[in-house]
């Protein structure tokens, strides 16, 4: 069941997370859940923007206590501008953390450049021999990186130049021409929103052909 979607932001990454809930749910049924975020249709004209995205991952399962998180949690290939927030998002979401079901979480980042954006996936639970005064957590957790080539992009210019010519007389530079030129240009915002699109969506393919 989705709970909440908040949006935050960390120096030049969007950190962003969907928190689900469900009783009886194993981690890999939680983070299944939570990764539909991911499953969005690949724009169609992507190849006009970028070339073809490359995208990686890497999984495992853990228990830890709070203590430990931040030294593990530095394996999980997090880019440094956002690990405190995402070390500190997760603790929070251990804090919620309970015995009988798992609480999964996404958190998505990407940098102004959008050549590359990576995903944690997390599903938190309390593990059965914890205890009120060292509790201890099982975490699985997802990170799936994803880069690309983004393509320049160009704006075509006329400008019309003038001369001197024979079929002038009097006046003065009556022959003109028409000069194009291309121009490069930095992508649009909407074009950028495509490009996160098919990366997005590559993303959940890969989640989905590792069958995590």
């Amino acid at each position: 069941m989705i709970r909440n979607l908040v949006f935050a932001c960390a120096i030049i990454y969007t950190l962003a997370f969907l928190q689900v809930n469900g009783r009886n749910v194993d981690a890999s049924a939680a983070l299944n859940r939570a990764a539909e975020i991911l499953n969005i249709s690949p724009p169609i004209n992507w190849a006009d923007y970028m070339g073809p995205p490359v995208t990686s991952g890497s999984n495992g399962f853990v228990k830890v206590d709070s203590c430990q998180l931040e030294a593990i949690m530095k394996n999980w290939s997090i880019p440094k501008e956002v690990f405190d927030s995402a070390v500190q998002s997760v603790r929070l979401l251990t804090l919620r953390a309970i015995k009988t079901s798992y609480i999964a979480q996404v958190f998505k980042f990407n940098t102004h450049s959008v050549n590359s954006i990576s995903t944690l996936l997390v599903a938190v639970r309390m593990a059965s021999s914890s205890t009120t005064l060292t509790p201890l957590f099982e975490i699985k957790y997802v990170t799936i990186n994803t880069r690309t080539e983004i393509k320049k992009q160009s704006v075509r210019n006329v400008q019309t130049k003038c001369k001197r010519c024979n079929k002038c007389l009097w006046a003065r530079e009556c022959c003109c021409e028409d000069i194009a030129s291309n121009q490069e240009r930095d992508s649009t915002p909407e074009e950028l929103d495509l490009i996160i699109q098919k990366m997005t969506s590559d993303q959940y393919t890969w989640f989905i052909k590792n069958k995590v």
